[in-house]
Order: structure tokens, then sequence, then C-alpha cells
């Protein structure tokens, strides 16, 4: 069973979104802000997806996204957010995130890009060169 965290300051939203993806049959932890998120995989949590609000107080979806790869976790992340399709913030947003879903986004939606990202993580994963023997 995949295992999907999502990270969301309002809790109507990060509860329907969990509530959807389990009945989906996801195992899924909500998380209130992304300095939550940092701590429930700083203990030892590991996940296959991670949907991440864009603005949030504090720290917002983009320093969250940075936090997590200077740490070298890779897990794809999915950005959720409310921004205007002309934002600036947007291309960054782009460039850097695994995709996008824009607020509000009907079920199918996101049900159908969980899915997509999982399946290319899956894929990217086992075709990932494995390291060479050593030489004996």
């Amino acid at each position: 069973m995949e295992k999907i965290l999502v990270v969301d300051d309002d809790p109507v939203v990060r509860g329907f979104n969990v509530r959807a993806l389990q009945q989906k049959g996801y195992q899924v932890i909500g998380a209130g802000s992304a300095r939550e998120a940092l701590g429930i995989i700083g203990a030892g949590e590991n996940f296959d997806l991670i949907l991440s609000d864009v603005q949030m107080p504090g720290m917002n979806g983009l320093e969250f996204l940075r936090v997590l790869r200077h740490q070298g976790i890779e897990t794809p992340v999915i950005a959720t957010t409310g921004l205007d399709q002309k934002d600036p913030l947007l291309n960054k947003v782009r460039g850097e995130f695994n995709g996008v879903l824009f607020k509000p986004f009907p079920l199918g939606v996101l049900y159908t890009t969980v899915q997509a990202a999982l399946i290319f993580a899956r894929a990217t994963s086992q075709t990932s060169p494995s390291p060479a023997p050593a030489n004996r």
C-alpha cells in the first residue's frame, strides 16, 4: 500500500484530501504545516508521494520542497495551489514540483494525478542504474 503525506494549513482541505485518498486505498497522513511535515519525516516516516500546499504560513511549499531536497529526500512532491494561472510564482512551482493541482480540483483529477505520479516514481526507481559491482 502506497503511503502519502498531505501538507495543507487549511484543516478542511487537508481533511478532505486525506479522506479522499484513504477511500482509494492509500495510507495517508496529514500535516498542518511544512514544519509539522518535516517533523513526521524526521521521525522516520517514509512516503511514496507528498501533496503540499504552496501558500502556507511560516514555511511555504517551495521552501518545504527545497528543505526536503537539501536533506536528500527525493520523494515526488505534487503542489496544490490556489495561485492564479498568471502569478509569476507559478513558474517556480512548475519548475520545482513534480506536478501541480489547482484548487479547487475535482476528485477525478486528484486521483489521476496521484496515480500518475506514483506510477512514474515506480518506473523511474526501477530504471535507475544500479551501482557497478566492485572489482576484486
